[in-house]
């Protein structure tokens, strides 16, 4: 009985080592993983301050991209200077003003020529309330851009 149990374990924990080395052996390198461009953000806060934070959507759900350098500030703008993939055929942008961490993203997605030249986008964020009474407040978040240019 011990030695069956034993032979099965080492049945088992050749398959899963087997199993591992497919997968190790078709599974893509980081080599092979999409190249990026530059996207410079500038944003302005509709209520004051300025936008800290970050996160973009390219069209595979929201994350938070590479920086490819400092975020700078101009007058109240804020520009974030930021690494996407050159598949990227779409853009969400979201952040947070003063303080508004929590709200949740309600806004636009905009469609974007894939390439490898830097995309320049502009625009504002908005972090407003809505209450639905008994005292139960929602902040919801949008950022439209005004402005999408290739240089």
């Amino acid at each position: 009985m011990i030695v069956r149990s034993l032979r099965r374990a080492a049945a088992a924990l050749g398959v899963a080592i087997a199993a591992t080395a497919v997968f190790a052996a078709v599974a893509p390198s980081s080599a092979s993983a999409d190249a990026l461009r530059p996207l410079n953000v500038s944003l302005w806060c509709f209520q004051g301050g300025l936008p800290y934070g970050y996160s973009v959507n390219t069209g595979s759900g929201w994350y938070t991209p590479a920086a490819s350098g400092d975020a700078t500030v101009v007058n109240g703008t804020k520009t974030f200077h930021l690494l996407i993939p050159t598949t990227a055929g779409s853009l969400a942008v979201n952040t947070y003003c003063d303080g508004f961490q929590g709200a949740t993203w309600e806004g636009y997605s905009y469609g974007i020529t894939p390439g490898t030249s830097t995309v320049n986008a502009s625009g504002y964020c908005n972090t407003y309330p809505y209450s639905v009474g008994y005292g139960i407040t929602y902040w919801f978040t949008y950022c439209p851009l005004s402005s999408i240019t290739y240089s």
